[in-house]
């Protein structure tokens, strides 16, 4: 069997545009590196509320805590960009370690480069034992105490958005008892880059087929006996209508036959 369809005026090709809806990123969790400061010892015990230096209290610190008698160690780091004492701090940002040595305080600074689409709904969860202070680009998010062990969420803070660049996530962790802790997860949400997809029209090449045949289709630009060139694997029939389709791209005129080769 040889049948010969028509030739076909094709449409021209589309480009649109496809964007997922916005998904989830982590930015922040326990194996990201940061800049990380261990040197401040004991130099704020006692100083104030925020470093108590004996008992577990549950406390809220909706102001930021003096730091002043350990400003030598921590430098400008509450900057937005930060200016870290290099004997102080570490030269490039390591893994922050989970334990540090009880009662102590630590700081961490973790970069966080953010695309130009920027990041919405930005959520900062932390568990911490026993104390913590959170700034953003040196604005203080908040502080808070508990005791117990390190939970992570039960300290979180959030900003709506991130502009594009780099900003700083700045935390200080406090420690009074016998064991320290720290887990932290940072997310925020961002749309997808946009795909560039093309929309081609397609032509649809339908016969009635036999069961148990098998047929080929072919195509051809022209009815010349030499343009004809098989267009996809032989196709085998069932009885009812079947159907290939075609990509048709930027062609003005497409001619379709399907031979009958069993």
């Amino acid at each position: 069997m040889k049948t010969l369809f028509k030739p076909l005026s094709l449409g021209l090709s589309l480009l649109v545009c496809l964007r997922a809806g916005s998904v989830t990123i982590t930015l922040i969790n326990n194996e990201t590196p940061a800049y990380y400061n261990g040197s401040i010892g004991t130099l704020l015990n006692g100083t104030s509320s925020a470093f108590p230096e004996l008992g577990d209290p549950s406390l809220d610190f909706p102001d930021p805590p003096d730091l002043s008698p350990a400003q030598v160690v921590l430098g400008a780091w509450l900057n937005p960009s930060p200016v870290l004492p290099p004997q102080y701090w570490t030269p490039i940002p390591v893994q922050v370690p989970r334990k540090w040595p009880v009662g102590t305080e630590t700081a961490i600074v973790y970069p966080i480069v953010v695309p130009s689409g920027g990041y919405r709904n930005v959520t900062m969860r932390f568990g911490v034992d026993n104390g913590i202070f959170v700034w953003l680009n040196g604005q203080y998010l908040g502080g808070h105490m508990r005791p117990g062990i390190a939970i992570l969420g039960e300290h979180e803070f959030a900003v709506e958005s991130l502009p594009g660049g780099l900003h700083h996530l700045q935390v200080l962790r406090e420690d009074h008892g016998s064991t320290a802790d720290y887990l932290v997860e940072v997310t925020a949400e961002t749309d997808p880059a946009p795909v560039l997809a093309e929309v081609s029209v397609a032509v649809e090449v339908s016969w009635n087929s036999a069961p148990g045949g098998l047929y080929q289709v072919q195509r051809a630009t022209r009815l010349n006996p030499s343009a004809w060139h098989n267009h996809g694997l032989p196709v085998e029939g069932d009885g009812s209508r079947t159907s290939v389709f075609d990509r048709t791209g930027d062609l003005e005129y497409q001619f379709y036959q399907v031979l009958r080769i069993r």
